[in-house]
């Protein structure tokens, strides 16, 4: 008779395993971006520009697979630099002085974690420009396009945001633009991106269920989301500013381990947490990195970064607040039933394991998307003339 509980306990946990798994495995990380940056800086006699937008929404516009034999080689995206290229020219649209100025350099590269397409304007005097993004309607309806404009030494002179509803951005020429005309609206774009990253992000959001599900006090409670909100702000400015970051192919599958490492610490050392908090912060660094490479993927650069780096990580710690919301009060009232702890807990660390391993696994050896920046770079290294223009 003594197998039948442990047999009833494997179907339970199994059971819910599979129906999770078939719900979030798809999702984490894998939404659009939702966002393109346009930086533009004004010289005496021409306008530069760069356009940096993600592999995914890329991929919204080009086949990155070109042979679609489930790998995207160094030769297939050069292929799809020129491609790119060429759409970004036809449809990021100049005028100056009422007519349309066509770019006397154009060039697409991959950079760190997006591709990016600069061109230069030849204007002998710059008075004002208007900007046509007819390219933001081949992305998601939701999509939303930044715009930066700077001065020849790079100080922010005006800030924007366009979207499928709005692609038309005028600047000087009597339009009224100022530097701190649009600081509210780009406060609010990464305010809205910052919480709709914490709720789509559901291997953040299962780290944090499984630190809280033994927290049995307020102070034990508040402790943890006060270690992983610190942890996070702080290498999610580190990074976002340069000083220290970890590339995407390396930090995703270190949060994976971090909620396997959360779910065997519940599961065998339940009675010995007096030290999570430490372990909160330390796992909230390497989510930090994850959240920098989130905001680095909108195109956002250390010369514009303040606004974004701020309102960005205010709306994690809403959405997260959010959550808590919801949520505790549910975990509470369970945690007064006699078999919530002894039973309850045991199952949902074996989830939380088993979750957090699958995704480990993912996105090691099975993640498909976008190629890995490293391994392209190598191969651009290795044939520098095709790079050429």
């Amino acid at each position: 008779m003594t197998p039948f509980p442990f047999l009833r306990f494997t179907g339970q946990v199994l059971s819910i395993f599979f129906l999770l798994l078939s719900a979030v495995s798809s999702q984490a990380h894998n939404s659009s971006k939702g966002l393109t940056a346009v930086n533009i800086q004004i010289f005496t006699n021409r306008v530069e520009a760069q356009l940096a937008v993600s592999f995914f929404d890329v991929g919204m516009m080009l086949t990155l697979d070109k042979n679609k034999d489930g790998t995207v080689t160094a030769e297939e995206v050069q292929v799809t630099l020129k491609e790119l290229e060429g759409v970004a020219t036809k449809e990021l649209e100049f005028y100056f002085d009422g007519k349309r100025v066509m770019p006397s350099q154009a060039s697409a590269s991959l950079q760190e974690s997006n591709f990016e397409t600069q061109f230069v304007f030849d204007v002998p005097s710059i008075k004002g420009f208007t900007l046509l993004s007819t390219i933001i309607r081949q992305m998601t309806p939701d999509h939303q396009q930044f715009v930066t404009v700077t001065d020849a030494a790079g100080t922010t002179l005006a800030e924007a945001t366009l979207s499928p509803a709005d692609i038309m951005y005028q600047y000087g020429s009597g339009s009224g633009q100022t530097a701190t005309s649009f600081t509210s609206g780009k406060f609010v774009t990464f305010l809205k991106h910052g919480i709709k990253h914490i709720l789509g992000g559901y291997d953040h959001l299962l780290f944090l269920f499984a630190l809280l599900i033994v927290c049995d006090t307020f102070w034990s409670l508040a402790k943890i989301i006060t270690c992983f909100t610190l942890a996070h702000s702080i290498s999610l400015a580190l990074s976002t500013l340069n000083i220290l970051s970890m590339p995407a192919s390396v930090v995703e599958p270190i949060v994976a381990l971090t909620i396997v490492y959360v779910g065997l610490e519940n599961l065998f050392k339940l009675k010995t947490l007096q030290w999570r908090w430490l372990v909160t912060f330390a796992f909230g660094l390497i989510h930090g990195f994850a959240f920098a490479n989130e905001l680095r993927d909108k195109g956002i650069g250390a010369g514009n970064i303040f606004i974004p780096l701020l309102s960005f990580n205010l709306g994690v710690e809403l959405g997260q607040i959010l959550i808590a919301a919801l949520v505790l009060p549910i975990l509470w009232q369970l945690k007064k039933l006699p078999q919530f702890m002894p039973r309850w807990v045991p199952v949902t660390s074996v989830i939380v394991i088993l979750l957090g391993g699958y995704w480990f696994v993912d996105r090691v050896w099975l993640q498909e998307g976008p190629p890995k920046i490293e391994q392209i770079q190598s191969g651009f290294e290795q044939e520098p003339s095709e790079r050429q223009s």
